[in-house]
C-alpha cells in the first residue's frame, strides 16, 4: 500500500498567510492608484475653477489624509476662489486649512504667504498677514512675494517709514526690467501715498467711488483694521496717528489712550512713537518725556530722535543736544523730506549759537519744502510716468537730489538708461 502524504496544518498557514499578503499587496497599490487619480481629477477641477466639485473631492481625500500640505493648499484655493462664498467665515475656514500646513513642510512659505494674504485683503488683519510674512521670509528670506505683500501692509498701516529695507531687498531681489516700476512704488509709496494705495482700498472694499477722497477711505480702511484686531496696538496706533494728522489732536488722544487698556502696548515701538508724538503736540511735555523713557529697544529710527529733539527743546530747553537729536532724525528716512524737522534743527543750532549752521540747514528746509508745492509735485509726477524721456528723468534726479538721496539718483540712472 503507497504511503500517502500527510496533510501539514503549517503549509495551510504558510498559504494563508501569502494569500493575505498578495491581497494587501493588492489593495495598497489599488488604494494608492485610487489617490493619485482622485487627487488629479481635483487638479483638473481646479484648474477648470470648479470650485464646488473640487471641494467634494479634496473632501473625501482629505478624510483619509488630514495632514497632506498639498490637499490643503487645494481646499484653501477651492474655498477662497469661490465668488459664490463670500461669507467671513468661509475665509477663515480657508486659513485654518493653511494654518494647519507645517512650517517644516515644502508647501510651508507658500501657505503662510496665502493666509497672510486672506487675513489682509479679505479678514482686514494686517498684523496677523504681517506676522505670517515674517514666519515665510524666515523660511525663505528671498521670496519676492512676502516682500511684496508686506509693503502694503507696512503702508497702510500708517508704518510708510518702515518700509525703506523692503525697497532695497526687491531692487536686488528684482529684474533689471523691474527696477522702474519698483522705483515708481518706492516714489508713491512715501510722497504720494494715495497714488500708491488706492487700488488696494479699492479692492478692499475701504473706497467705493473714483471721487471719493483718499483721507476719507483711509480712515475707514483704519477703523476696520482696528476693529478687526482690536487688541493689537497698531490698529490704535494708526488710527490715532491718522486724527493727529487731520489736526484733530484731542481724537487721536483720546484713541492712544483707549490703546493703552490693552496688554502690551507700551512693548510696541509704533504705539509708543505716536504715543509720545500725540502727548508732545497736545502739551503733555511731561507725560511724554515719561512714555519716552520706556521706548522699547532699538531706540532708534527717525520717530525716535525727533521724539527726543522736541522733548530737549520744549521741555528740557537744552537747544545744544535737541540740534544734536534732529541732526539723527533728518538722516534716517523719512528725515530727508521732513521739512518741518528741519527747520526745528535749524532753530535749535540758532539758539545755541551756530548761526552759519542754523542758516544752511534753514535753507535746505526751504527748498525740501518747495518740493512739496503744487508745482514741483505735477513735474515730479509727470516725470515719474514717463521717466525715459530725458527731460523727465533730470527732474526726477534733481528731486532726489536735493532730498540727499545719493542712491535714488544712482537707481534711477541705472533704471532708465541701461
Amino acid at each position: 500500500m503507497p504511503d500517502t502524504p500527510i496533510h501539514s496544518p503549517r503549509c495551510d498557514c504558510r498559504r494563508a498567510c501569502l494569500g493575505a499578503f498578495v491581497l494587501l499587496a493588492i489593495a495598497v497599490v489599488g488604494s494608492g492608484w485610487w489617490l493619485r487619480t482622485a487627487r488629479n481629477d481635483a487638479t483638473k477641477l481646479l484648474v477648470r475653477s470648479h470650485w464646488s466639485a473640487a471641494r467634494a473631492q479634496l473632501d473625501w481625500l482629505l478624510w483619509l489624509q488630514p495632514n497632506d500640505p498639498q490637499l490643503r493648499l487645494m481646499m484653501a484655493e477651492a474655498i477662497a476662489r469661490d465668488d459664490s462664498l463670500l461669507a467671513k467665515s468661509d475665509t477663515v475656514r480657508a486659513t485654518e486649512y493653511l494654518g494647519g500646513i507645517s512650517d517644516h513642510a515644502a508647501e510651508a512659505v507658500e501657505a503662510r504667504i496665502r493666509e497672510a494674504r486672506l487675513r489682509f485683503l479679505l479678514l482686514h488683519q494686517p498684523v496677523a498677514g504681517e506676522r505670517l510674512l515674517q514666519r515665510a521670509l524666515k523660511l525663505n528670506p528671498d521670496s519676492i512675494e512676502a516682500h511684496s505683500l508686506l509693503w502694503p501692509i507696512l503702508d497702510m498701516t500708517g508704518r510708510r517709514d518702515l518700509v525703506e529695507p523692503i525697497f532695497r531687498r526687491l531692487r536686488e531681489l528684482r529684474t533689471s526690467d523691474a527696477q522702474v516700476e519698483i522705483l515708481r512704488d518706492w516714489f508713491f509709496s512715501q510722497i504720494d501715498p494715495a497714488r500708491f494705495t488706492t487700488g488696494l482700498d479699492e479692492r478692499m472694499g475701504f473706497r467705493t467711488s473714483i471721487d471719493e477722497p483718499f483721507r476719507r477711505s483711509e480712515l475707514k480702511r483704519l477703523v476696520a483694521f482696528r476693529q478687526q484686531e482690536p487688541n493689537e496696538p497698531t490698529g490704535h496706533a494708526a488710527l490715532a496717528q491718522w486724527f493727529q494728522q487731520d489736526g484733530d489732536i484731542e481724537q487721536a488722544r483720546r484713541i492712544v489712550e483707549e490703546g493703552r487698556t490693552i496688554s502690551n502696548t507700551l512693548n510696541d515701538s509704533f504705539f509708543v512713537s505716536v504715543l509720545v508724538s500725540v502727548l508732545i503736540e497736545s502739551g503733555e511735555l511731561d507725560q511724554a518725556d515719561r512714555m519716552f523713557s520706556v521706548w522699547p529697544k532699538p531706540c532708534d529710527g527717525h520717530g525716535y530722535w525727533n521724539a527726543a529733539g522736541q522733548l530737549q527743546e520744549n521741555l528740557h530747553r537744552n537747544y545744544g543736544a535737541a540740534a544734536e537729536m534732529y541732526s539723527k532724525a533728518i538722516a534716517i528716512w523719512p528725515g530727508p523730506a521732513d521739512w518741518k524737522c528741519q527747520f526745528r534743527y535749524a532753530a535749535c543750532l540758532a539758539l545755541n549759537n551756530e548761526k552759519e549752521n542754523a542758516e544752511a540747514i534753514r535753507t535746505h528746509a526751504q527748498d525740501v519744502q518747495d518740493l512739496f508745492k503744487p508745482d514741483w509735485q505735477k513735474r515730479i509726477h509727470e516725470a515719474i510716468v514717463a521717466p525715459h524721456q530725458p527731460q523727465n528723468l533730470e527732474t526726477i534726479l534733481t528731486f532726489y537730489r536735493i532730498l540727499g538721496r545719493d542712491d535714488e539718483v544712482k537707481y534711477w540712472k541705472r533704471a532708465v538708461q541701461r
